[in-house]
């Protein structure tokens, strides 16, 4: 059964300029004709908390993709990393496909078929690539058929067609290498899940007709795949001392980041020598998502251009700092190893931006600065071990409770 919650349609792409000369072929029947405007288009993820597939808002289908296309491959315990496409007809669309099919003698049925494209190929038009479109385009009903279709009588029968779960790792590969995605386990997987690609299209290809070609060129709707935050700290600048390193930052012109509701604050990364963690893995929890956070035992790649291991957070070297932070001492380091570090700005979605800016320094025993032993910290003028600032609470709380009994 389909289940919709607050269908909200997003919006088709303009029509094609191409499509308004006679050499557009479109299927008709007399005066009536398959319009763009005879369907729309939507998403939905599973909530495993109602145990359904739910439509998503456009703040949802911003930020949802970004973690979803790393989700670990075959994951269908609650569907986390995949997506449904959803479309329905407008009123008198049926009505409108039964009269294309009976007139255009497709068998009856007649196809519909979901495409994700590549390098800006039109998934509908059999001649916009040279080779084929199987080699730009990928079938997301079956990646390894090309031609893999559901009747369009479905519209007849139901308010809409839902597709089977898609990998949305599937969309974001596809576009890398569509070729290989008729290659089980190839495009469905977090491979690439490093590469940041923003916007895929999908194409609906809707035949009616007995030819090779769909009755339109413009059936698609562009998906963000990537919600990135869109700034990132800039002029990082990493001070030795001893045991230790101070990092300051500061944010671009014009970029507030407290007064952006969405932004949730900054997070220190940091490595010793050319990639060796500083800190036992599980000290600073990350407060935003990637493929290593969601599937740590799965083998990813490596973006050649991606310090600390594409933020694995074994390199974490601070807890989340709030917005307001623009300086954060490192402590219990050693000396005269050089290390060095990044500042990457989280939002509330769990989304992370570049690291614009990686410093180096090398802590030293010359350098005058007290010693604090491991996991150190200083933000905006305090410092001290994690451990110890829980302890010196401690001490504070019962200090004002005997003071409370004394005046009693």
């Amino acid at each position: 059964m389909l289940r919709f919650t607050g269908l909200c349609l997003l919006t088709l792409l303009p029509m094609s300029a191409s499509l308004l000369t006679p050499s557009a072929a479109w299927a008709q029947t007399g005066d009536m004709l398959l319009s763009a405007s005879d369907f729309s288009f939507s998403f939905e993820s599973y909530d495993p908390g109602q145990k359904a597939w739910v439509q998503m808002d456009a703040t949802e289908q911003r930020y949802f993709f970004n973690r979803a296309r790393c989700e670990c491959e075959g994951e269908v315990t609650n569907y986390s990393g995949h997506v449904k496409i959803v479309i329905q007809p407008a009123t008198g669309t049926a009505q409108k496909l039964q009269a294309l099919l009976a007139a255009n003698s497709a068998g009856g049925s007649g196809v519909g078929r979901l495409y994700a494209g590549n390098n800006g190929v039109d998934c509908l038009v059999p001649t916009a690539s040279v080779g084929g479109l199987s080699n730009f385009c990928t079938n997301l009903l079956n990646p390894g058929d090309f031609s893999a279709s559901f009747p369009l009588t479905v519209f007849e029968t139901q308010r809409a067609y839902e597709s089977p779960p898609i990998p949305v790792s599937l969309l974001f590969n596809s576009l890398a290498n569509p070729v290989s995605c008729s290659v089980s386990g190839t495009c469905d997987s977090t491979a690439a899940c490093a590469t940041t690609i923003t916007t895929q299209t999908i194409w609906f290809w809707a035949q009616t007709n007995s030819s090779s070609s769909p009755d339109r060129s413009d059936l698609s709707v562009a998906l963000n795949l990537v919600g990135q935050v869109p700034f990132a700290p800039a002029q990082v600048v990493a001070t030795a001392s001893n045991e230790a390193i101070v990092v300051n930052w500061t944010w671009q012109a014009g970029i507030s980041p407290v007064a952006d509701s969405s932004f949730l604050g900054v997070q220190i990364l940091c490595q010793r020598q050319a990639d060796t963690q500083v800190f036992p893995f599980g000290t600073y929890a990350p407060a935003f998502m990637t493929s290593t956070t969601l599937c740590p035992d799965a083998t990813l790649a490596t973006s050649p251009n991606s310090a600390f291991g594409n933020l694995d957070p074994r390199y974490l070297c601070s807890g989340l700092l709030p917005a307001t932070t623009t300086s954060y001492r490192i402590t219990g380091l050693q000396n005269g190893l050089p290390y060095g570090v990044g500042v990457v700005a989280v939002d509330k979605y769990g989304n992370f931006s570049d690291i614009s800016d990686i410093a180096y320094a090398t802590p030293s025993s010359a350098l005058s600065e007290p010693r604090y032993g491991g996991g150190g910290c200083e933000v905006d003028g305090i410092h001290g071990r994690p451990d110890m600032l829980a302890g010196l609470l401690v001490i504070g709380l019962l200090a004002a409770r005997l003071n409370h009994r004394h005046r009693r």
